[in-house]
């Protein structure tokens, strides 16, 4: 699976200022800036909830990664579901969510 460029992880918020921006990034580069009216809407609590999603971003993709390593490591080694308990836990739905953020992050989707 081909890996997506972007700035280096990890990712962080800087304080928020004055004039309604906090700022996301590392150490290489800014990476977004996020905008708040001082009154109005989206206020600074959900700027900065945006924010730390924006930050967790690189975090959350290599989660998405590994359990996409691992459900294909599982898949690989099964040997059959004589009960039916993989269906019914919902494996191959998260794997299949996972694999779609994982597109949608690297801009295939």
């Amino acid at each position: 699976m081909p890996r997506s460029v972007h700035t280096p992880g990890p990712w962080k918020t800087d304080c928020t200022d004055a004039d309604g921006f906090s700022f996301v990034g590392s150490r290489e580069a800014l990476v977004a800036i996020v905008q708040y009216e001082l009154f109005g809407s989206p206020s600074q609590a959900v700027a900065m909830a945006n924010a730390r999603l924006i930050a967790a971003a690189p975090d959350l993709l290599e989660a998405c990664r590994r359990l996409e390593d691992q459900f294909a490591a599982y898949a690989a080694n099964w040997r059959g579901d004589e009960n039916g308990w993989v269906d019914r836990i919902g494996l191959p739905q998260d794997r299949e969510f996972a694999r779609a953020a994982i597109t949608k992050a690297e801009g295939r989707a």
